[in-house]
């Protein structure tokens, strides 16, 4: 290893701990505001919680670890339970009632993700389908994220567009 890469691994080793830094202090910030999100509350911080905990499993052990795939996978299965939470912050979770089977179907493939994930690390450098399979899940999650994202900001009333402006802003970034 020369000194340049040990500087770059060091830069983004760097860079992934000052994320989980943030979004530890998220989980704190939100923490002390317990009415702003109503019965989502406690989603938002256990999500904002497990994606530092998934920031500092990169910092650790790299991207490319188990530990940090299933760091991942928790964040994700997280942080789509948030976002059905959101949608009970007007009412709306009982009377839409495709939101908790397309959730459910999401947070299925998230773990069918991390399952091929973990099972087959040792493999999948050396074998595109997994890859693949593993990149495709991924983009499904992904791809339903948005789609629930929409379907709640979309649907929300004037006032609760205000109060979801911000959380719907930041799922809409992390997930493109």
């Amino acid at each position: 290893m020369n000194l340049a890469s040990g500087i770059g691994a060091s830069l983004v080793a760097g860079g992934w701990a000052i994320g989980a830094l943030c979004c530890l202090i998220a989980a704190g910030w939100l923490q002390r505001r317990r009415q702003q999100f109503g019965p989502a509350h406690s989603a938002l911080i256990a999500a904002a919680a497990l994606t530092g905990v998934w920031a500092g499993a990169g910092a650790l052990t790299g991207i490319a670890s188990a530990a940090t795939a299933l760091a991942e996978s928790a964040r994700n299965l997280a942080w789509l339970f948030a976002l059905y939470r959101l949608f009970a912050f007007d009412g709306r979770h009982s009377s839409m009632r495709p939101v908790r089977p397309m959730a459910l179907a999401l947070g299925f493939v998230e773990l069918l993700q991390a399952a091929l994930t973990l099972r087959l690390a040792p493999f999948s450098a050396s074998h595109g389908l997994i890859f693949h399979t593993i990149t495709t899940f991924h983009l499904l999650v992904v791809i339903g994220g948005l789609v629930l994202l929409h379907n709640l900001y979309s649907g929300a009333s004037s006032q609760a567009r205000h109060v979801l402006r911000w959380p719907a802003l930041a799922l809409a970034l992390f997930w493109i």
